[in-house]
């Protein structure tokens, strides 16, 4: 595998604590060779972590030929938009999630990488942790039987008052925690073509803002075990 060059854009707790962090423990599989951060102070400590060109815009990276995919790790909001750009300027792009607010956006942003030709991937990392495979493998050998319910919870205590706290800026657990569950529930659930029913209830208790802090999903489908998230 040859390595490859990385376009970063954000240099938030994802941007740099995620995909930062992880992409230089494996020089030889990736290089970062861009960073996209609009505030100054993280441009500087980029450019001292990666040893990379840094850009207060993403737009500086349109013409640049020592790219092979761009990380989206830009606030939630921005997903879209930025994503969409990317594609249409002709780079392969792994986004954070949310992947979009809405079904026709995602149905969107597909269509449109499949008419430039590129890589459109979201980043799905608890669909491999080690922890789920094993949930996986056990589930696979029988040992259970069959289930009658699945429950998946992510549990935390903080108060926030950044930009995820509004839902303005695509802000909220479902949205920026939900993702996780979500996804490991579906993979569990083994759907198929199936839609499942869906009751969501979501409140907001710790946080300031208007975006919830509190989810719960309860997935049914024919022959599948009710599912608790």
């Amino acid at each position: 595998m040859k390595q490859l060059n990385v376009a970063i854009l954000g240099q938030g707790r994802s941007g740099r604590s995620i995909h930062g962090d992880y992409l230089i423990t494996v020089p030889h599989k990736y290089k970062v060779t861009h960073v996209v951060e609009p505030i100054p102070e993280r441009r500087n400590i980029a450019k001292d972590m990666f040893g990379c060109a840094v850009h207060a815009d993403y737009t500086e990276l349109f013409g640049a030929t020592d790219i092979d995919f761009v990380v989206n790790a830009t606030p939630s909001h921005l997903h879209v938009p930025i994503t969409t750009d990317l594609i249409r300027h002709g780079f392969h792009v792994l986004t954070e999630k949310p992947f979009a607010q809405t079904a026709q956006q995602v149905d969107d942003m597909i269509a449109l990488a499949e008419k430039h030709g590129r890589m459109l991937a979201i980043f799905q990392q608890s669909r491999f942790a080690p922890y789920f495979e094993q949930v996986k493998s056990v589930i696979a050998s029988g040992v259970l039987g069959r289930l009658v319910q699945i429950s998946v919870q992510f549990n935390g205590f903080a108060r926030r008052w950044d930009w995820q706290c509004c839902q303005e800026y695509g802000g909220g657990n479902l949205y920026n925690t939900g993702p996780h569950p979500v996804d490991q529930a579906l993979d569990l659930m083994n759907l198929g073509d199936l839609e499942p029913q869906v009751f969501c209830k979501m409140d907001r208790a710790n946080t300031f803002g208007d975006a919830e802090d509190y989810v719960k999903l309860i997935l049914t489908a024919p022959d599948r075990p009710v599912t608790d998230v």
